[in-house]
């Protein structure tokens, strides 16, 4: 006996989405943390490349008072 095509497409979904979908959930979280370290690592060295280049500026503009 053949299965009805909705219920072979809900057989399916159980199989490859677990519990609603929680894999999926699992998988938008996981890039959602990666994507911010990343972001939080730019900013950090973008913060420290902007201190490195006006130091030496800071330095004279001192240093000629």
């Amino acid at each position: 006996m053949l299965m009805h095509p909705l219920r072979a497409v809900k057989v399916a979904q159980g199989l490859l989405l677990p519990h609603g979908g929680q894999h999926r959930a699992r998988q938008n979280a996981w890039s959602g943390m990666s994507r911010e370290a990343a972001l939080g690592r730019d900013r950090r060295e973008a913060e420290h490349a902007l201190a490195v280049a006006t130091a030496p500026i800071t330095a004279r503009s001192s240093a000629a008072r």
